[in-house]
C-alpha cells in the first residue's frame, strides 16, 4: 500500500510545475526510518514522515500514527492556505484494513468510513483478496459532535487524530 501511495505522490509531484519535497525519517523501501518521533498525547505517538509542497498554497504531510492498530496507522493529510482540508487515514489489522477519509469545511467535516477484510491471512494479501465489508459516510462538527446518526460500530479516532495531527499549520 505504501507503494502505491509513494508511486501516486511521484506522479502529482511529476503533473506540477512549482514542486518542493522535504522528507524527515523516510527510507523509500518497504521499511520507514523514524528518527523525531514526537508524542501528542497519551496513546498516540506521531512521525512526520514526508511534507510535500504541491504549490504556494497546498501541502500534504504523510504521518504515521501508531497506538491505533498492531500492524500500523497512517494519515495523508492535505492542507490549504494552512489549514486542514482532507484527511485520509488508513489504518492496517491482521485481518483487513480501514479508510476513513475527512473532508473538512468552514463548519462541519463530513467523513466516510471503507472497512475491507483480507480474505488470505495478512502476510498474503493481494489486491483480489481484499474485500469490502462497509462503506458509509456521516457528518460531524469541527470538535468530532456527531451531527446525524450514525452506526454504532464506526471507527471513531477523531480525538486522537485531533490530538495527533495539527489542523493549522505554522
Amino acid at each position: 500500500m505504501k507503494k502505491i501511495i509513494i508511486n501516486l505522490i511521484g506522479i502529482l509531484l511529476l503533473s506540477c510545475g512549482n514542486t518542493n519535497i522535504h522528507s524527515q525519517n523516510v527510507v523509500i523501501q518497504d521499511t520507514v526510518m523514524y528518527d523525531n518521533t514526537n508524542t501528542y498525547s497519551q496513546n498516540v505517538v506521531i512521525s512526520q514522515d514526508t511534507v510535500i509542497t504541491i504549490s504556494q498554497n497546498t501541502t500534504i504531510i504523510i504521518y504515521s500514527i501508531e497506538n491505533i492498530s498492531s500492524e500500523g496507522a497512517e494519515a495523508i493529510i492535505r492542507y490549504v492556505q494552512g489549514r486542514i482540508s482532507l484527511c485520509k487515514i488508513n489504518i492496517y489489522g491482521e485481518m483487513g484494513r480501514a479508510n476513513l477519509i475527512y473532508k473538512f469545511s468552514k463548519n462541519m467535516i463530513k467523513v466516510t468510513e471503507k472497512d475491507y477484510n483480507y480474505e488470505v491471512p495478512f502476510m498474503q494479501v493481494t489486491d483480489k483478496d481484499i474485500k469490502l465489508i462497509k462503506n458509509f459516510s456521516y457528518k460531524m462538527d469541527l470538535n468530532g459532535v456527531l451531527l446525524e446518526k450514525v452506526d454504532s460500530d464506526r471507527i471513531d479516532i477523531f480525538q486522537e487524530l485531533k490530538d495527533a495531527v495539527p489542523f493549522v499549520l505554522k
